[in-house]
């Protein structure tokens, strides 16, 4: 096996080390890291679209970094068209899960100079970003799920409380009319 195809296969493997994370923070922390073993990139930033569609910052590496205001642009377009892009030294990868986009991925080359991305790194990185995006939205519809418990047990406690509450000023009535009978 040639020494691209090892690269195919163990960003492959990867993927369901993304699957088998069930903490969100964590999975994005992983595959920051992870990406760094196939492209040699040296700033990370990871963006997830909110509720509004405006892009949030979920992680960055290394920490600390500011994201600069034609970066954030340029993740916004490439999060609207929904396709990958190469831009002076950086690689953005839409997150995409069912036909979805839910975010962004930036990389930056190590090597300012070195402005394109071998067609390899762009394969492996789109192969990534999109086992990342399927492993992410798992978590998001699990984390969802798990509201919507929360909110059914507190509606049914409500529900519970409000039946109680009915059943004594049904006795308060019919004690008040026994009284006045």
């Amino acid at each position: 096996m040639s020494d691209s195809g090892k690269q195919y296969q163990a960003a492959h493997e990867l993927g369901r080390v993304y699957d088998s994370i069930t903490d969100r923070k964590e999975l994005m922390d992983f595959f920051l890291t992870s990406v760094v073993q196939f492209i040699p990139v040296h700033r990370r930033f990871l963006f997830i679209a909110a509720q509004n569609k405006t892009l949030l910052l979920e992680a960055a590496a290394p920490d600390g970094v500011e994201v600069p205001a034609e970066l954030a642009k340029a993740a916004k377009k490439a999060f609207e068209s929904g396709k990958p892009f190469v831009d002076a030294g950086g690689m953005f990868l839409p997150l995409i899960a069912r036909n979805n986009a839910m975010g962004v991925a930036y990389f930056e080359k190590k090597n300012p100079k070195a402005y394109d991305f071998s067609p390899l790194e762009l394969e492996i990185g789109f192969d990534l970003a999109s086992q990342f995006s399927g492993a992410l939205k798992s978590i998001l519809l699990f984390e969802e799920n798990l509201k919507m418990e929360r909110l059914a047990a507190v509606g049914q406690a409500m529900g519970m409380v409000v039946h109680e509450i009915k059943n004594i000023m049904q006795l308060a009535r019919f004690s008040d009319e026994m009284i006045r009978m």
